[in-house]
């Protein structure tokens, strides 16, 4: 009986750039991937997003924010499959690198339409979403309502605003709202709408609240909230697009690098 001698195919000059390539691209993929994840976390659980996302009533950014950090942590996994398959010259781990890049990259793509969806949401509907938000939710005492007015106590005290588009408008506003309602003798504004001191306390709450308007108008915060809520949302939306297109561009040059190595393994 004749003996089978397994002959290895040694890489040719264009298979070992490719996979030299591929080493570099799993170091950037293993980058990008830690971005994404620190990107997607920072989006979802910081503060301002957090309470930005109850006064405005939509989770679209927070969603594609999730959506980055499984990405972010999926890369990182697969750029160690991607070393793997590259150093042992192994066409099963590399076609497994393959798939999962190009499942990671479908995810990231959903995650940039969302983003982009939430652009476009921010010149549309932000304006009357607050609004609502404020008038029939401020106060309320029903579950899981809480965190808007929490949300909008957050909003105008940290960006020095009150209501949705001006202080005269607020004042009108908050007269429709359940904790204007629920009160015998409700003042003007909640407290987080007046003006503070360098300790963060109220310069003249009682005044503020109860003065005359004519007199206390001056103790309420003059802009409208509207403006910095946009373009917090339009940062938070852009910061994820960006992020997301800069991951992609560079997977898809590791998976075309992945196929020409596993041509070369043939």
């Amino acid at each position: 009986m004749g003996s089978k001698i397994k002959v290895e195919k040694e890489l040719g000059c264009g298979g070992k750039c490719c996979k030299l390539l591929l080493y570099t691209f799993n170091v950037l993929f293993l980058i990008g991937g830690l971005t994404l994840l620190v990107i997607g976390l920072w989006v979802a659980v910081s503060g301002p997003s957090r309470e930005i996302a109850a006064i405005v009533e939509t989770n679209l950014y927070k969603a594609a924010a999730y959506v980055l950090f499984i990405a972010g942590t999926s890369v990182a996994v697969v750029a160690f499959i991607g070393c793997c398959g590259a150093k042992f010259e192994n066409r099963c781990l590399l076609g497994t690198f393959f798939v999962f890049l190009l499942v990671i990259f479908v995810l990231e793509l959903i995650a940039g339409i969302i983003a982009l969806a939430c652009y476009t949401q921010a010149e549309q509907f932000i304006q009357g979403n607050m609004k609502d938000s404020l008038t029939m939710h401020y106060g309320s005492k029903e579950p899981g309502r809480g965190n808007i007015t929490n949300g909008w106590n957050y909003v105008q005290k940290e960006f020095e605003c009150c209501g949705v588009n001006n202080r005269s408008e607020a004042i009108t506003l908050y007269m429709e709202t359940p904790w204007y309602k629920s009160l015998d003798t409700p003042p003007r504004v909640p407290r987080s709408c007046c003006v503070t001191n360098d300790k963060g306390e109220p310069t003249g709450l009682e005044e503020c609240q109860r003065g005359e308007e004519a007199r206390s108008m001056d103790l309420i915060y003059k802009m409208g909230c509207y403006q910095m809520v946009r373009d917090k949302v339009i940062q938070y939306a852009t910061v994820l697009a960006g992020v997301g297109v800069a991951v992609c561009v560079i997977q898809i040059f590791g998976m075309i690098f992945a196929c020409c190595l596993v041509r070369q393994l043939i």
